[in-house]
């Protein structure tokens, strides 16, 4: 699977294992009663950002999908280099909803850019923090 996405190792191995997402995230998280009185799995929308490459999962539920899969955690992300992290950005930006936090969000930011422009969006946030 050399040169190919988490995303797309993902999804390979999922349907070599014949799990769904619903499934897949039943066995990392558990599942929950709907108002329905329906069992259905946790965090089912993660999954589905995993797979459709909008999000990557933290190094812990990385090892909790590895595990869900039967696999190596290396085999669905494995090391780029000497250098690599467990779990790169899958974009350079981001911005997602908090849940239960209406107007907040989540800013992911992965780029390489001079220490000016770090140094003014770390001052923005920082004054929004106070």
């Amino acid at each position: 699977m050399d040169g190919t996405t988490f995303a797309e190792r993902l999804r390979l191995l999922m349907i070599r294992k014949g799990i769904s997402q619903s499934g897949l995230a039943a066995r990392v998280w558990g599942t929950a009663t709907d108002a329905r009185g329906r069992a259905v799995a946790r965090n089912r929308d993660r999954i589905s950002q995993y797979v459709r490459g909008l999000a990557m999962p933290r190094p812990s539920n990385l090892l909790r999908i590895a595990e869900a899969l039967g696999v190596d955690p290396g085999e669905l992300n494995p090391p780029a280099g000497p250098e690599a992290t467990v779990c790169p950005a899958p974009r350079a930006l981001a911005m997602e909803e908090v849940e239960g936090q209406p107007g907040k969000v989540r800013l992911r930011v992965n780029v390489l850019t001079n220490l000016r422009a770090a140094s003014e969006v770390i001052t923005l946030l920082a004054k929004d923090a106070a």
